[in-house]
């Protein structure tokens, strides 16, 4: 049996009813059992489809009724809560003349609440219940809500971007969608749409750190820290409110200044910005666009601000400097010394690192092992500055001139043989190898305690590891001995002396010899003579 469509039965049976009651005599009118074709149908079930795409400031090609193509990466993870519009305490009912009456001067605020004149009229919203319908978009950028027969009315918030991704990549929102009303029906192409299609955009902005190399190896050395915010596009309507990006340096990089603001390698008019620094807090910057660089930066959607903050290092504490940067696109609070809050809240960047270490280098006596005072060294940096996988610092071929530490670059040891020199750089994480953990340096013996041998060449210099970190007390990182310097034979000893020595003795032997013989002579003589007489 072949299948006649439910819409088609209505009508014949409409039909049928019609001419029985004409047939009666025409007591009621035709039309009371079934609304004319161009009356809202209660019959047909509804739908609100709402695709997430990211501004691209072009205009959309999309429609409400699904047709056409859409501007922008879809992206997923964004939720959604749609909630009951009411009149006079009551949902919404779209069959009613006077609920549609004031329907289209509905404004809601950030909260989708009913505001202005909507609300004096007496239409609200209950959001601090359970919304209607609360949905989270898709790989394609896409939800859908099916509403059933009901001919009603929602306020639509997009109540959460914290997994938002494109492409399976996160990334960050900085300004919502605007709250917005969907009916079901709506008025299209001269006719009732019942499957309503939505394209709310969202402006989205990137905002990377980086860190460039050092400009010394010591404490005393500038670091330089670029940070690249992507330029959100905007519709043509919308304006840029606020575009400001803000770094609060580490307590240990002194003299924080601004060095450069650029877009796409240009120098932005320095009258389209200005630095702000933090009251309360010198080491907190913020580049800050006022009303005519933002007019400007909205046409430079997609490049990128670069903004390079810089830090002199005074310190090393814990040997790790760590920042992150955060960019505020049409935050109105932003531009203050207080951290906003943030609605939204601002886009941080990653996190870069600069690692440090320090040498203790121990001087003393080759022969007795016992410390060493007064011995003078340099430090180098080594040719290559690292060692090899698995390997240890050998070198001794240095690279540029000795490096100064606090503006010093001579190390003096002390009474107990030893000298530290604090802060040298080691790694950071924007340059291969990244955080590494040892950097090679060359010690070099430029003055001998007195006493003691300056050896030359080669033998002054000392292959060093320097360790991210602090060397553990009673540790060193470079052990040098001296040896005593030679002096003249002293007269009494060696061969020459021996030889007097034994001469001189030989004599004195034969002169006792001599007396001994001499004595007992005379007492011969003296007993003869006695015994005569």
């Amino acid at each position: 049996m072949s299948h006649v469509p439910r819409r088609a039965l209505t009508r014949v049976a409409a039909g049928l009813v019609g001419a029985v009651i004409i047939g009666a005599g025409g007591v009621l009118a035709a039309g009371a059992a079934h609304a004319a074709a161009g009356n809202i149908d209660t019959t047909t079930a509804g739908s609100i489809t709402i695709h997430k795409h990211l501004e691209t400031g072009a205009t959309s090609g999309a429609n409400p009724d699904g047709s056409g193509s859409v501007a922008g990466a879809a992206v997923a993870g964004v939720q959604f809560s749609l909630y009951q519009l009411r009149y006079q305490g009551a949902p919404v009912d779209l069959t009613s003349f006077a609920d549609w009456n004031g329907l289209s001067s509905i404004t809601l605020d950030a909260s989708c609440n009913v505001t202005g004149a909507a609300a004096a009229a007496g239409y609200s919203t209950v959001t601090t219940s359970a919304p209607a319908y609360q949905k989270v978009t898709d790989a394609s950028g896409a939800l859908t809500v099916s509403t059933g027969t009901t001919r009603t009315a929602f306020a639509v918030c997009e109540t959460s971007t914290a997994a938002a991704t494109v492409a399976g990549a996160p990334v960050s929102i900085v300004t919502p969608a605007k709250p917005f009303v969907v009916s079901v029906p709506t008025p299209y192409n001269n006719s009732w749409l019942y499957n309503v299609n939505a394209y709310p955009k969202n402006v989205n902005t990137a905002v990377e750190k980086a860190v460039n190399a050092p400009s010394g190896y010591g404490l005393g050395s500038t670091v330089d820290f670029p940070v690249s915010t992507s330029v959100p596009a905007v519709a043509p309507a919308d304006q840029l409110t606020s575009f400001i990006v803000r770094d609060v340096l580490d307590t240990r990089l002194g003299s924080p200044t601004v060095t450069t603001v650029t877009v796409d390698g240009t120098a932005v008019d320095p009258t389209y910005w200005s630095v702000k620094v933090n009251a309360g807090n010198a080491n907190d910057l913020r580049v800050v666009f006022n009303s005519a660089g933002l007019t400007w930066l909205k046409t430079q959607a997609g490049k990128k601000v670069v903004v390079t903050f810089r830090g002199t290092v005074t310190a090393v504490g814990n040997q790790t400097i760590a920042n992150t940067a955060t960019a505020y696109v049409n935050n109105p609070g932003s531009d203050a010394d207080t951290i906003p809050p943030g609605t939204p809240p601002g886009t941080p960047s990653n996190q870069v690192n600069t690692n440090w270490g320090d040498l203790v280098i121990r001087k003393y006596d080759a022969q007795n092992n016992l410390a060493l005072s007064g011995a003078s060294f340099q430090v180098y940096a080594a040719d290559p500055a690292y060692p090899a996988a698995g390997g240890s610092c050998t070198s001794k071929v240095t690279s540029g001139s000795p490096i100064p530490v606090s503006g010093t670059s001579t190390f003096q040891t002390g009474t107990d043989g030893t000298v530290t020199v604090p802060g040298l750089f080691v790694s950071d994480s924007g340059h291969a190898p990244v955080n590494a953990l040892t950097r090679c340096y060359v010690v070099v013996e430029t003055a001998a305690p007195a006493g003691y041998t300056l050896p030359s060449g080669d033998a002054a210099k000392t292959a060093v590891a320097v360790n991210v970190g602090k060397t553990p007390a009673g540790t060193f990182d470079a052990n040098v001995a001296n040896t005593k310097q030679s002096v003249p034979a002293l007269p009494l000893t060696g061969a020459a002396g021996q030889t007097v020595a034994a001469a001189t003795g030989a004599g004195l032997l034969l002169a006792g010899a001599v007396l001994v013989i001499a004595r007992r002579r005379r007492r011969a003589t003296a007993s003869q003579q006695s015994t005569e007489l």
